[in-house]
């Protein structure tokens, strides 16, 4: 049925009941009149008059839901008049809250509000020339019933025809990852602002420890031991030994923005052929190849990449990363940026990630929430766990061997 915003608010009384997941989620966000209107006329660019149909969508969040204060993302669209006619619409509205899981801590990698603040300092705006952008911005909306809440609404990015994974497209991403921090590094200023993050790695390392002192626990599990073989064990226990060292080795790395949750999900390509990033909440400042481990890592737990070719692929992208570093004018050797990606992969899903995931997927309905998340069988996805675990390990390896070739 038609609605219209001159004479309801839309899904605030009727025309629809709120409807909730088994958890409680909201299944539909809620907007009112003038709001909707706001964000219309800007994305429309146009005096939107009416809105005589409306529908929503719930999109797939992800784990943003479970992190970063998260509410859900919804696609919003219909049909509107306005002074130059009936135009069709689309908008996505993007949720988090002060009440969910994220924490208040500006710099906390998981910071609630770091998003809406993004988008509020107009610090999109400032990006410098690049194939890597961030979708328009619309407006913030804050429910009067919950005032606890922010909603972003942006751009619906219009991909039809170009939105599969294909080698060439995870190539032309990690190409434009590579322009968009080398930017940086080549000179373009770093924004000061205090809610950006440090991105994962130092703060994921350190949530590990509590877990890697017990895995011998874990390992009690039956469906954990398909994750992390005895060997690789003993290659976590040698890395965790070197973690200090290692960290203090990233650390001295030139730093540049990094959007730090850049993966197969949260990247769409645009008509232009740009890689648009999504889900910004993480966003802040991160090592030379910190942007690309976790574009590969992050891209194979998800099981978007096929593990038969996760070496190609990590050759293939790092070689594009690296071109797109120097499209920007870096000026820096081969060697400081594959060891920043192998030395921030290794710590981040070699160490880090058994802290941040054990504890999840052992507990209560961990398994089912994992399979929804990445949409695929558990068994599956302990496999995939498994091969990741033996392949971040070696990169771990590999970024050792460049650090002793260098002191020779």
């Amino acid at each position: 049925m038609p609605i219209s915003i001159a004479c309801v608010k839309i899904f605030g009384k009727n025309p629809h009941p709120s409807k909730f997941d088994f958890e409680g989620n909201r299944y539909y966000m809620q907007i009112n009149q003038n709001s909707l209107c706001t964000f219309l006329n800007r994305s429309l660019n146009t005096e939107v008059h009416q809105v005589i149909e409306y529908h929503q969508d719930k999109l797939h969040g992800g784990f943003g839901e479970e992190l970063g204060g998260g509410l859900g993302v919804y696609r919003l669209h219909g049909i509107a008049t306005t002074k130059v006619g009936n135009q069709k619409w689309s908008i996505v509205l993007k949720g988090a809250s002060s009440n969910k899981s994220g924490s208040e801590e500006l710099i906390s990698w998981d910071f609630w509000k770091r998003e809406v603040l993004a988008y509020q300092s107009g610090i999109f705006d400032s990006l410098p020339a690049c194939n890597f952008v961030a979708p328009a911005f619309y407006g913030i909306y804050i429910p009067e019933q919950n005032p606890h809440e922010r909603w972003i609404c942006i751009e619906d990015i219009n991909t039809e025809g170009n939105n599969d994974w294909s080698l060439a497209n995870l190539t032309r991403a990690a190409r434009h990852l590579g322009e968009f921090n080398g930017a940086y590094l080549a000179g373009h200023p770093l924004p000061q602002l205090e809610w950006l993050s440090k991105g994962r790695v130092e703060s994921w390392v350190k949530i590990a420890e509590p877990t890697i002192n017990n895995l011998k626990e874990y390992m009690k599990i039956e469906y954990i031991k398909r994750w992390l073989t005895k060997p690789d064990l003993d290659r976590v226990a040698k890395l965790w030994s070197k973690r200090h060292s290692l960290l203090n080795i990233l650390d001295s790395f030139p730093r540049s923005l990094c959007h730090h949750d850049a993966f197969t999900r949260n990247l769409l390509i645009n008509e232009k052929n740009q890689t648009v990033g999504i889900d910004w909440s993480i966003l802040g400042t991160g090592c030379l190849g910190e942007e690309l481990a976790t574009f590969v890592t992050v891209s194979l737990q998800f099981l978007d990449i096929d593990v038969s070719i996760a070496r190609d692929f990590d050759e293939i992208v790092f070689n594009a990363y690296f071109q797109g570093l120097q499209d920007t004018g870096w000026i820096g050797e081969k060697w400081e940026a594959r060891l920043g990606y192998t030395l921030s992969a290794s710590l981040f899903m070699g160490l880090g990630s058994l802290g941040f995931w054990l504890p999840k997927i052992t507990d209560g309905r961990g398994k089912e929430k994992l399979s929804s998340t990445i949409n695929r069988p558990f068994g599956k996805i302990m496999e995939q766990f498994s091969y990741l675990q033996s392949f971040s390990l070696d990169l771990g390896e590999e970024a050792i061997q460049i650090i002793r070739k260098q002191l020779e």
